[in-house]
């Protein structure tokens, strides 16, 4: 098959210029919103004030507690939090790096998602070969959801970005000859790290490693050691976390207990279909109440799109047959021989985070569960596909896949353009014109502001963290959502200062201060 490498250098080159390419496209497309635009103002004041976080993201995004009009008032205080401040501080690191520059941060953090997708390549590269690393390269580095966490500072993408080396290792462990006891030591504090992304990880892929550890215990008790070592470390990572919740009253643990009984509990599947997906062109972002949900946007008149969406239908046949064809053979004891022993592994571990995800999520009644909160699986889905590669390898069939593996990186790039071509008219872009025509119209004296959104409080805040709205300014400003404007009473000595497809800010001239 050396006849064809020539081929697979072809498709290798290709997908990394389109990869390149549509990265810095979409760096200039790419918008802050809701839970991001939080996670901003609190890396900033651990930041700003040089506090060592010990905690993560709110459990509940988007509460707002703050006192508009008092400069002490925490927005957030009473919120429970993620154990543990990894998120943070890698947050931290990226805005160190870039000077101080958010929009620097974030290219430099698409450029560490890159090149940690690059350390899963290189193992695929030593365990597969050159014509499995060339069509994975264009599955992975030109990905729907790979594009969609690229550049975006976001705590469940902390998880995804670990996943690469943490995967590799996992499957390491299981399978290699020598340095398991290394690979064994490093499972569990990864692990503990991408929980601090996201506490997701506490009910999928934790428990999926321990009870496979459990199933394996002829394996594993032959690593017991380096295994407990590992958890031991995963501790000392978490001890920052304990004894500052210890030393607060352990308030942050009685605010998670107070969210977890006030939240109205859903008994449902997590939408953990999602990850079926993940080395498909699905975006994974557009599961309601419909399947025409999912196939709306592709029909809007736009003929380009047919392209990609014949790539897109061929992609989920691909991703949907691989993973069946996986399953298929371990549950009739076809992958028993040494040569398909890491797919045998694979799908053990595939199936158990499915299944223990499940159970999980519906006995503590967690709720739909996104796609996001699989993303520390990520990497492990594409192994269906290269085994689906192996065995049609020879075959006529397997060089029509080739023509889809060298053109699907172009398919992928016409439907990102389309996913994203109004994504900077949303979210921190949306709002910030809204804030800087009220700077401008209050030419720095004080003012008052009113809103039914929080977002408007919280940019200010983020834009001078000494901001205080003044209740004795005869100037008012108002931030109303045109969506949620029932109880906004419009009177006559108000005007339009600035007004969007989502917003309108109103001056008020009032009558009578104190």
């Amino acid at each position: 098959m050396k006849k064809y490498n020539y081929i697979y250098i072809i498709i290798i080159l290709f997908s990394i210029i389109v990869g390149i390419f549509t990265r810095v496209e979409l760096t200039n497309m790419y918008s802050l919103n809701s839970d991001m635009i939080e996670h901003y103002y609190h890396m900033r004041q651990y930041y700003d004030n040089k506090i060592f976080p010990v905690t993560g993201a709110l459990l509940e995004g988007g509460t707002y507690i703050g006192n508009t009009y008092d400069s002490s008032s925490d927005m957030y205080i009473e919120t429970a939090r993620i154990p543990g401040g990894y998120f943070y501080l890698e947050y931290m690191f990226f805005y160190f790096l870039s000077g101080e520059n958010l929009d620097l941060a974030r290219i430099l953090y698409g450029i560490a998602m890159t090149l940690f997708s690059c350390v899963f390549l290189i193992w695929i590269y030593k365990k597969f070969g050159l014509k499995i690393l060339a069509i994975m390269t264009s599955m992975i580095f030109v990905n729907i959801t790979f594009f969609t966490v690229s550049n975006k500072f976001y705590n469940p993408h902390t998880a995804f970005l670990l996943s690469f080396i943490h995967i590799p290792i996992i499957l390491e462990y299981i399978t290699a000859k020598r340095f398991n006891y290394f690979y064994a030591i490093l499972i569990f504090p990864i692990l503990a790290l991408e929980a601090m992304g996201h506490m997701a990880a506490f009910f999928n892929l934790i428990p999926t490693i321990i009870v496979y550890l459990f199933i394996r215990w002829k394996n594993t008790k032959k690593y017991i050691i380096p295994l407990a070592i590992g958890v031991f470390i995963s501790f000392l990572l978490y001890l920052p976390y304990l004894i500052s919740d210890i030393n607060n009253g352990f308030s942050n643990f009685i605010n998670a207990i107070s969210f977890r009984n006030r939240a109205k509990p859903i008994i449902q599947p997590p939408q953990i279909w999602s990850i079926l997906f993940f080395p498909t062109n699905e975006p994974n972002a557009n599961y309601r109440n419909s399947i025409s949900a999912i196939f709306n946007h592709w029909f809007n008149g736009d003929i380009t799109l047919i392209f990609s969406f014949i790539f897109y239908i061929i992609s989920i046949i691909i991703g949907l047959f691989a993973f069946i064809l996986l399953l298929k053979d371990f549950f009739q004891k076809k992958l028993e021989d040494k040569e398909n022993f890491i797919f045998k592994e694979s799908a053990l571990i595939y199936f158990l985070y499915i299944i223990i995800t499940i159970i999980l999520f519906m006995l503590l009644k967690l709720g739909a569960a996104r796609a996001r909160y699989f993303l520390n699986i990520y990497p492990l889905t594409f192994i269906p596909i290269i085994y689906l590669v192996k065995k049609i390898e020879g075959k006529k069939v397997f060089n029509i896949f080739l023509i889809f593996i060298l053109f699907n990186p172009l398919a992928v790039y016409i439907e990102m353009k389309h996913l994203y071509r109004n994504e900077n008219k949303t979210g921190w872009n949306f709002m910030i014109p809204h804030i800087n025509k009220i700077k401008e119209d209050a030419n720095g004296n004080s003012f008052d502001i009113s809103t039914n959104s929080y977002y408007p409080s919280l940019l200010l805040k983020i834009d001078d963290n000494n901001f205080v709205a003044d209740s004795n300014s005869s100037i008012k400003y108002h931030i109303i959502s045109i969506y949620n404007n029932k109880d906004f009473n419009l009177t006559n000595n108000m005007e339009i200062i600035y007004s969007n497809n989502a917003y309108i800010t109103y001056k008020e001239y009032k009558n009578n201060t104190n």
